[in-house]
């Protein structure tokens, strides 16, 4: 049976997390890094790049991590653990877990609000200093992306989806009702 794993980063709103994906399924806070293929992981957006990239890339969970997305097992990641799913960031000099292609790169300035994606859906909120960039975009066959403008016109990603990662930039337990439909199409 799916199970929604939510890893605990130490700090951050993990129980507003754990309220929102109650919906989608059983839902726990993970300290163990012990998950099934049929095991849903999400990646809060909690703590900087390299912070994150310190606890997943810890030996023993990165190969809990590595062998459950190389089994097709979903990972879920939302802004910091949207950008943890790709190579580097400028945020830090460690490396992400490189499942996704390309950069983050600083931006102009915080990228803070609700905005328009080139998606179907309404506005979402963002909260981000670091972010993906279309021009750092290393665009692979069979991912989706989804674009979003910020402030100073500054294009970046929104969100991404292959057959088993969705990434998503901005914060769906804010922007609630406008990501449901996008996150029950990714789990089923």
């Amino acid at each position: 049976m799916m199970a929604i794993k939510i890893i605990s980063a130490g700090w951050g709103n993990i129980k507003k997390l754990q309220l929102y994906f109650s919906q989608f399924g059983s839902t726990s806070v993970m300290q163990d890094f012990e998950l099934n293929q049929e095991d849903i992981l999400v990646i809060p957006g909690v703590g900087n790049f390299d912070y994150l990239s310190r606890i997943l890339n810890y030996e023993k969970n990165r190969k809990v991590i590595n062998a459950h997305y190389n089994s097709g097992g979903k990972i879920i990641g939302i802004c910091s653990g949207f950008q943890i799913l790709f190579e580097s960031s400028e945020e830090g000099y460690l490396v992400g877990l490189g499942f996704m292609r390309g950069e983050i790169e600083k931006l102009p300035k915080l990228n803070m609000g609700w905005y328009s994606t080139t998606s179907k859906f309404e506005k979402v909120y963002f909260m981000n200093r670091f972010g993906l960039k279309e021009t750092n975009l290393v665009r692979t066959h069979g991912i989706k992306y989804d674009f979003s403008d910020t402030k100073e016109g500054v294009r970046i990603v929104s969100h991404i989806r292959s057959e088993n990662i969705l990434g998503m930039q901005f914060h769906p337990e804010i922007s609630r009702d406008r990501c449901s439909a996008l996150i029950s199409e990714f789990l089923n």
